[in-house]
């Protein structure tokens, strides 16, 4: 099958396959996005390729656009043009919201292609996610807007605070791809090391932990950087969605539940320094 195009024959087709699978059934819908799990190699690699650069893009223009709303902060606490904290703050809920969404939607695109930013394709757990990591982040940010807008702030620096809060347009990325793996099947999900990434064969006992196993959608129990690993939002590992190669790996991948693998994760936290690493 081709790259989907927006408004092409195969785009079109989708959509009435899953309006029709959306009426009747889950497991009808799974079927439809399974379908599209069936991509020549060449082409899903392609797709996630773009879906990348996009995502990259995505995430320069977060940092961008919040590093301007706190420096107009400190600004206007030292008495020059800026923003009051109140303004700032309904600003980076936008910013959030609309760069959030963006990510979560780039990760659909990179299973079915322009499918992912149709309206129709938009979905109930898509919008609670945002809309639940949005408030989370928000809360977060209120607090170190009101540590960096005082002269007295020692803290972590502004560029290294922003790449914090982009992480976490990487793990709505990873979600947005989770979104559109069918819950019964033959796929399986491995959490790996990414290549390149200068982790220079650094890592937390979590993500060492995470490595050597696989995991179906119902089984894998977080994604790099929501922040259940030790490293936090620091996380450098990546998900690999495949076909499973064996009736032996599907086993595998279900033979722990996901409450399984976060209680083994708790046990580690408890036992080893956040953010420690050997």
């Amino acid at each position: 099958m081709a790259l989907l195009v927006l408004d092409g024959p195969e785009y079109r087709a989708f959509r009435l396959e899953e309006s029709k699978a959306r009426r009747r059934s889950a497991l009808e819908l799974e079927k439809v996005y399974a379908r599209f799990d069936r991509l020549s190699a060449e082409s899903q690699r392609d797709l996630h390729q773009r879906s990348l650069m996009l995502a990259q893009r995505n995430r320069e223009s977060f940092q961008v656009k919040v590093r301007k709303i706190l420096v107009a902060v400190r600004k206007h606490q030292e008495g020059g043009k800026g923003l009051t904290r109140t303004q700032a703050g309904a600003l980076l809920r936008v910013v959030f919201e609309e760069h959030l969404g963006k990510a979560y939607n780039y990760g659909r695109y990179s299973r079915i292609g322009a499918a992912a930013f149709s309206p129709a394709n938009r979905t109930d757990s898509g919008e609670r996610y945002v809309r639940d990591t949005r408030l989370r982040q928000m809360g977060f940010m209120r607090r170190y807007m009101a540590q960096y807008a005082s002269e007295r702030y020692k803290g972590l620096g502004l560029k290294a605070r922003i790449s914090m809060y982009a992480a976490s347009l990487g793990t709505a990325y990873d979600e947005g791809r989770l979104s559109v793996v069918a819950d019964a099947g033959n796929m399986v999900i491995e959490w790996a090391q990414a290549e390149g990434d200068g982790n220079d064969g650094l890592s937390c006992a979590s993500c060492r932990y995470l490595r050597p196993r696989l995991f179906l959608k119902s089984t894998l129990p977080c994604v790099p950087c929501d922040g259940t690993t030790l490293c936090l939002s620091n996380c450098r590992d990546t998900l690999v969605v495949r076909r499973a190669e064996s009736e032996d790996e599907l086993e595998r991948a279900g033979s722990l539940s996901k409450e399984d693998h976060l209680r083994t994760l708790d046990s580690i936290r408890a036992q080893e320094r956040p953010n420690s690493y050997n």
